[in-house]
């Protein structure tokens, strides 16, 4: 699997994990792009960070779905003034000035929209094939109350009763371990198949097995009936394992408030 589809992932703008190096070699690579394709009006690239470099992973010559999205969050349309400079209309004649746009005050979340509790025992695990349905944007006056807001709007249910069930791949359990505890601080319980159970109480933190899986994801979401919980989960390994993982999704997903 090459991650999952843009088009399924949230953004935040601004990039709040970006370093100022970062942003800056980004932005030299887009414009030398953008000068040896010889585009003019709107380019869509997409960059993967590993630590302090960015790699380009495609550049295509035309808009993307982000930019009406950007262009509420600017108050620049940016279709209108990418059209007229194709047209020959500069940016400055226009009344606008090169370089970024000044980083926003308040926090914009685009956030996808899935249709999965209507299509029951559909495969819910994302990759690189696209199954959102839809984008929403939330904005507020920080990062946390614009996610909110998008989560909220996106159709995602917060559980009021705080718990999570974590389904996690051996590869993945330390670096999920200070989330998770993160979560008992805030007052979550935790729920968590076995190896992910053995894990957790091996590191100092309790959690509750949702009974004896023996392979059958239908007991794992049977445990955990009436608790509306957050459902946390990576797979890797054997086919078996994974198809494992990909039920427990299935049946979690159905039984979601």
């Amino acid at each position: 699997q090459a991650g999952i589809h843009s088009g399924d992932s949230a953004c935040v703008i601004p990039a709040f994990s970006l370093s100022e190096d970062i942003k800056a070699e980004i932005v030299r690579a887009a414009k030398d792009l953008a000068r040896e394709l010889k585009v003019i009006g709107l380019m869509n690239i997409q960059f993967v960070c590993e630590g302090e470099i960015p790699y380009v992973i495609e550049v295509n010559p035309r808009s993307s779905r982000t930019v009406p999205y950007l262009s509420k969050i600017t108050g620049i349309p940016m279709v209108k003034a990418a059209t007229r400079c194709i047209l020959g209309e500069g940016l400055e004649s226009q009344g606008y000035e090169n370089g970024l746009f000044p980083e926003q005050a308040n926090p914009a979340v685009k956030a996808p929209v899935f249709s999965f509790q209507k299509l029951v025992g559909v495969d819910n695990t994302l990759g690189p094939e696209m199954k959102s349905t839809g984008e929403i944007l939330g904005q507020d006056l920080d990062y946390p109350r614009a996610l909110f807001k998008a989560l909220v709007a996106s159709g995602i249910n917060l559980p009021l009763k705080k718990a999570v069930l974590a389904t996690l791949a051996d590869a993945d359990k330390p670096e999920a371990l200070p989330l998770l505890k993160d979560f008992v601080a805030q007052g979550f319980q935790i729920y968590a198949t076995g190896g992910t159970a053995k894990f957790l109480a091996a590191n100092g933190r309790a959690s509750v097995e949702p009974g004896a899986i023996g392979g059958n994801p239908h007991v794992a979401v049977a445990a955990m009936a009436g608790v509306p919980a957050l459902h946390g989960q990576t797979f890797a390994g054997p086919r078996q394992g994974q198809q494992f993982g990909k039920a427990i999704s299935r049946r979690f997903g159905a039984h979601a408030p």
